[in-house]
């Protein structure tokens, strides 16, 4: 409900359209009086402002008809309002309609009548917003760098949910572009949802889309404005209204300010296309439950008449639950779904790759673009056409890879140069190879010129990983910085060339990087994969140190993950085991199961850890598969009957986690940890039934302090007695220990581990249920007399004898 409305909780038929203009007139010329008298008229709203010093008065007129208003309707509401404008001086009438005059009466206000003016709501809108500058700009996206004159439409399936939850994309593909220009046009609210892997061609499109909105709406004052949000910015920004403000105070400064209460009603009546670009750039480094917070507040940009378009990446989701809950607004519940309230349904549609005709028309667009830009060359259609016809046979071989249009693109930029050899190409190649060519090429390209020789190719690759390794891990994974963030030590292994101190330094190795420029000092990478491609390098060529293990762990996701699949050699990552025993830091799982698969199977990774490692009697417990599932919480209790607390605690980690995924009862699990630690101490103690009292060895002492701490005294409860679990000491002892430790496991989706740090009275029965037969009958006669672990003693040791020599007279 707008400002106004509050004011007139019973509007007239007519009232709706004065309430509108007041609230887009109000940020101009401030608070108006509704329904002022002025000369016996009764004036729709009016204002006064002040010009320089003088008070300059407006009348407002509001005629909300659904055709156009005539001359003579012009005519008779100047004829009203005449008297009071001559009376008034200086003073304006402002005629406000929904629809807009005929030319007659445009012709009249504009040649006969200066002291009125005409604006249509939209109008008013728009210059209440500002947007019309921005507007101009998005026009033009769709010709920056060429891109409209290689630009293939991109074809997409539709993404259908059965009964059964199944997520199916349709048969026939459709093109795209079509699909949303009718979508835009119909009363869909629903906002879209497009998904694509990287490089599959999602900003090209967003830039295609907004550019056409934007030609609409400058010919069109009813038509949506296009807004182009990239989410990358939004880990700046702790709201979308902070984000949008950034945009137009900063990008694209609007005149009167940024009106963000303005912005979203406007967006909420419809006068708004939202594009969303990146949503899996915005979930870098996030937890679930922090992205899950930032989509909450992105989807206030859906509300009412609002029309959304969100793109990217479907691997921001890391389970079937995170993309029902963004996309279909459903959460788990039980065995079936509950609709989430205010959160909306995305139509998806998957993006296809290039078709072999439509590689083939890219390929052409593209290189004649490239082409035209060089004209010195000389370089005609002929050459053209039989450089595609090489291209074309290189694709052949390898049409999966160069289905993507970021490798087709990245080929085409190859093979632009007539001095690139394409017939080394002719084996095939990875996508590994594809980029580390692409790298190689542009540095040599760079070294060749006279200016850059003092540094090598191979320097100018190194700058660049370690720009890309510092984004990832200092940046949150942005693709763009300010060259005054650079730290000074990340020169330092670099060589100097004939740089006279540290900036010029600086200076020659952005200059001659080939990363883009933005105004200013910021740069960025031309695609996010370019900068992927150099983390996953620069892991490869630096084998990691104890302090870098975790750091290594973290990286291996994404599209970081996907080339270190396609590093030529695999014999590399078993360098990276020498220090895994030592790591400083937590450990992801996800970081084994990669070098499981790249150095042959979990058997295999096994193979290569010392009999000793902590990890491989962790890992033992995963099989064949080192991932998590259901059926691996027995095998998991069941390894933490170990006594070596370091390794229960890593598995009680695992079993936090195993639990928040299974959604398992925090008693369920209380109950299967506490049987652990009985398990771990009774199947080690040995009874004498004459004391009834039990006695461990010194290595099970820990693991008696630990059950003596945690599992507390019995006491009745109803029928049955209780333990006492006091998970709280449990969690706080586990904490100190893997922190003595330095290193924990954990998964990539910061999952929040089950909380429980809680006392729990846990039926003696269910808990001795958990032990095996012959533990079970041990703790049945030992809880016969005792009622805690108090006579359970730890073995005392005598230090061994030494005689003492005595010195002879």
């Amino acid at each position: 409900m707008s400002t106004l409305d509050l004011e007139n909780p019973d509007p007239s038929p007519g009232d709706a359209l004065r309430d509108e203009a007041a609230n887009l007139l109000t940020p101009r010329y401030g608070r108006p009086q509704r329904e002022y008298r002025a000369m016996g008229k009764k004036v729709d709203l009016f204002f006064t402002r002040n010009d320089l010093g003088k008070p300059v008065r407006i009348y407002v007129e509001a005629k909300d008809y659904s055709r156009n208003l005539s001359r003579a309707e012009a005519v008779h509401i100047w004829a009203d309002y005449q008297g009071i404008i001559e009376a008034n001086r200086p003073a304006t009438l402002l005629l406000v309609t929904r629809e807009g005059l005929s030319a007659d009466a445009q012709s009249y206000i504009l040649d006969e009548r200066p002291e009125m003016r005409h604006q249509t709501i939209w109008e008013l809108e728009n210059e209440a917003l500002g947007l019309t500058e921005y507007v101009r700009h998005q026009r033009e996206l769709f010709d920056q760098d060429g891109l409209s004159s290689y630009y293939v439409e991109g074809k997409a399936r539709r993404a259908n949910y059965g009964t059964n939850d199944t997520r199916e994309l349709a048969e026939q593909a459709v093109e795209l572009f079509g699909e949303i220009e009718s979508w835009i046009a119909s009363d869909e609210t629903r906002p879209i949802a497009i998904l694509g892997g990287y490089g599959a061609g999602k900003s090209s499109l967003a830039r295609r889309l907004v550019a056409a909105q934007a030609e609409r709406a400058l010919r069109d004052p009813i038509a949506r404005r296009p807004v182009l949000i990239p989410l990358g910015n939004l880990a700046r920004f702790s709201t979308v209204e902070g984000l949008l403000g950034g945009m137009f105070s900063s990008d694209f400064p609007v005149q009167q300010g940024f009106q963000g209460r303005s912005f979203f009603e406007l967006n909420r009546k419809g006068r708004m296309l939202i594009v969303l670009d990146g949503f899996d750039e915005m979930k870098h480094a996030m937890s679930w439950s922090d992205f899950r917070s930032q989509v909450h507040d992105l989807n206030r940009l859906t509300d009412g008449q609002a029309k959304v378009v969100l793109l990217g990446r479907p691997s921001a989701f890391t389970s079937t639950d995170e993309h029902f809950h963004v996309l279909r607004g459903v959460k788990r519940f039980g065995e079936g779904w509950r609709r989430l309230p205010d959160w909306p349904e995305f139509i998806e549609y998957d993006l296809d790759e290039f078709t072999a005709a439509e590689r083939s028309q890219f390929f052409r667009g593209y290189l004649g673009y490239l082409v035209s830009r060089s004209p010195a060359l000389g370089l005609d259609q002929a050459w053209i056409d039989a450089r595609v016809d090489e291209v074309e046979k290189i694709a052949a071989i390898e049409p999966e890879l160069f289905g993507k249009p970021v490798h087709a693109k990245i080929l085409t930029d190859l093979a632009s140069d007539p001095a690139v050899d394409l017939s080394r190409f002719a084996e095939g190649m990875t996508r590994w190879g594809l980029y580390q060519i692409f790298f190689s090429s542009l540095a040599e390209r760079e070294a060749d010129k006279e200016v850059r020789r003092p540094i090598n190719e191979g320097q100018r690759i190194t700058f660049l990983s370690e720009i890309a390794f510092w984004l990832w891990t200092k940046k949150g994974g942005a693709t763009s910085f300010s060259a005054s963030d650079i730290p000074d030590d990340l020169f330092e292994a670099l060589a100097p060339g004939d740089s006279a101190d540290l900036d010029s330094l600086k200076r020659e190795y952005l200059t001659g990087s080939f990363l883009e420029k933005k105004s200013g000092d910021i740069y960025y990478f031309g695609h996010r994969s370019f900068a992927e491609f150099l983390v996953a390098e620069r892991m490869v060529r630096h084998q990691p140190s104890e302090a870098d293990q975790p750091v290594y762990s973290r990286l291996v996701r994404d599209g970081v993950l996907e080339f270190l699949r396609d590093a030529p050699d695999p014999d590399v990552y078993r360098g990276w085991l020498d220090t895994i025993d030592r790591p400083r830091g937590p450990l992801q799982l996800e970081y084994f199961a990669f070098l499981a698969d790249r150095l042959g199977g979990a058997d295999a990774l096994r193979a290569e850890l010392p009999s000793t490692s902590i990890w491989l009697q962790l890992l033992e417990i995963f099989g064949d598969h080192i991932e998590l599932r259901e059926v691996l919480t027995p095998k998991i209790v069941a390894a933490m009957r170990t006594d070596d607390n370091l390794l229960f605690f890593l598995l009680l980690s695992l079993l936090q986690i195993q639990a928040s995924l299974s959604r398992m009862p925090k008693p369920e699990c209380a109950k299967l940890i506490a049987g652990a630690l009985i398990e771990r101490l009774m199947s080690r103690a040995v009874y004498d039934e004459t004391s009834r009292k039990a006695v461990v060895e010194p290595a099970t002492d820990d693991a008696r302090m630990l059950a003596h701490g945690v599992v507390a005294e019995l006491a009745n409860l109803h029928f049955d007695r209780a333990f006492s679990f006091r998970g709280k000491r449990l969690l706080d002892e586990k904490e100190r220990r893997l922190r003595l430790a330095d290193t924990d496991i954990g998964v990539h989706d910061s999952i929040q581990l089950l909380d429980l740090a809680e006392e729990f009275q846990l039926p003696y029965s269910d808990v001795l249920a958990c032990l095996d037969v012959e533990t079970r009958r041990f703790a049945q006669i030992y809880f016969g007399h005792a009622k805690d672990f108090r006579d359970i003693f730890t073995r005392q040791v005598k230090p061994a004898s030494r005689k003492i020599a005595v010195p002879r007279n």
